[in-house]
């Protein structure tokens, strides 16, 4: 019994991706963090920064970037997205400040 337990809680977060990262955003520069993401999937993130920084979730559809979530300057968030339609989505960090930011991110996709 104790084996079929374990090997179904395996099997569920074997499809779980995380991770975490820091990241140096030099003035006027961007980053992103993009993730193939499927219908039913979510995607949840958090991070902070040492200063205000653009935020936005997107994706491209040919030659149109398509913006699903977007915030501006602001320095920490957190959140869960969940897409409509099965796409390669990023997340993006740009600073228009005249000096670096420090960016801390984590994310899970489940």
């Amino acid at each position: 019994m104790v084996t079929i337990v374990l090997a179904l809680v395996i099997g569920c977060h074997a499809d779980v991706k995380t991770g975490a990262e820091t990241v140096n955003l030099w003035t006027n520069k961007m980053f992103e963090k993009c993730f193939d993401l499927a219908e039913g999937e979510r995607l949840v993130y958090r991070f902070n920064a040492n200063g205000s920084v653009l935020f936005n979730i997107h994706h491209h559809q040919q030659k149109e970037v398509i913006h699903v979530i977007s915030e501006h300057l602001i320095a920490r968030s957190s959140g869960t997205f969940e897409p409509h339609i099965s796409a390669r989505y990023c997340l993006m960090w740009t600073n228009p400040n005249p000096h670096p930011a420090r960016l801390e991110f984590e994310y899970t996709v489940r």
